[in-house]
């Protein structure tokens, strides 16, 4: 808006400018006449500084209502930030089976949603996920995700994944990249990093526990 005002009023205000000094020239060099004789001079003078002075408050104005209009833009992009996260869980109904589900934390919707994962270990595990997640649909991205709602999907069964491993336990990271739009149209990116030691706690509880036996003789 500022920058609007200037360019249609800048160029008559350097004609206001040249126009001043023309009439304060004329006005010095003038023999000294009677106020009488110099009234439409000075009128001339008097109405030119109040064009300059109220071109002055007209632009202190709208400067200031821009910034108050960034700022309230600013306040309100904040307050409908998207926030994205990954998160590996398991399935209530069978505890067997991992999920990987993409949430969104913040407070607006998250558009356009792509994902990159990446193994940030030579390891196994990291390696077997990472095989096991690229067959997901959800890897190839998401038209949309609500703020406060998430999405999973089922991606391999915990037993399994732990016979491929050859009895060795979980161990590594992998890094979940996300990249989004806001609902201004904005680009935004957030990441995870997913320690996979932590499956192997999922892993002892799935574990079957040996029977008691008792002698009764």
């Amino acid at each position: 808006m500022y920058s609007i005002f200037r360019r249609i009023f800048t160029p008559a205000l350097y004609v206001l400018i040249f126009f001043t000094g023309f009439q304060t020239a004329y006005w010095w060099f003038l023999p000294r006449n009677t106020p009488e004789q110099n009234l439409p001079v000075l009128t001339t003078l008097a109405a030119l500084c109040a064009v300059w002075l109220a071109y002055a408050l007209a632009a202190a104005f709208i400067r200031r209502r821009q910034r108050q209009d960034e700022h309230a833009m600013k306040l309100e992009r904040e307050n409908v930030r998207p926030l994205l996260y990954a998160e590996m869980r398991y399935n209530r109904e069978a505890p067997e089976k991992l999920l990987f589900a993409v949430c969104n934390q913040g407070k607006g919707a998250a558009n356009n949603i792509r994902l990159n994962i990446e193994p940030q270990a030579d390891s196994p595990a990291a390696a077997t996920l990472f095989a096991a997640l690229q067959d997901l649909p959800l890897t190839k991205g998401m038209a949309q995700l609500a703020a406060g709602e998430d999405y999973a999907e089922m991606f391999g069964d915990i037993r399994t994944l732990l016979d491929g491993l050859n009895g060795q336990a979980f161990d590594g990271t992998l890094k979940v990249v996300f990249a989004y739009d806001n609902i201004f149209g904005e680009a935004q990116t957030s990441e995870t990093v997913l320690d996979l030691a932590l499956l192997n706690g999922l892993a002892a509880a799935l574990q079957p526990k040996p029977r008691r036996t008792f002698n009764i003789f």
